[in-house]
């Protein structure tokens, strides 16, 4: 059975729009509404490691951060803010 789940990632992007996009994780890809894909080499319970498959692409390693202590400040409020309406 393949696992599938949804949720919210938020990037910074300096601009005035919300740095908030929906996501979708299936069959070991992520996909972000805005159609682009990072595919999942390795997850744990605190590292996961991505790999662009675009031109130019690499891995990426991504820690587990709860608290958003390493978040942007505009990705701490926008989550933050996300919280409180689904509380």
């Amino acid at each position: 059975m393949a696992i599938d789940s949804s949720g919210t990632q938020c990037m910074s992007p300096n601009t005035t729009s919300s740095p908030l996009s929906k996501i979708k994780y299936r069959d070991g890809e992520i996909l972000n509404q805005g159609g682009t894909k990072l595919i999942v080499q390795t997850g744990g319970s605190n590292i996961m490691t991505l790999e662009s498959p675009y031109f130019g692409g690499g891995s990426y390693q991504f820690f587990r951060d709860d608290d958003l202590e390493k978040a942007a400040i505009e990705c701490q409020e926008a989550m933050a803010n996300l919280d409180a309406t689904i509380q």
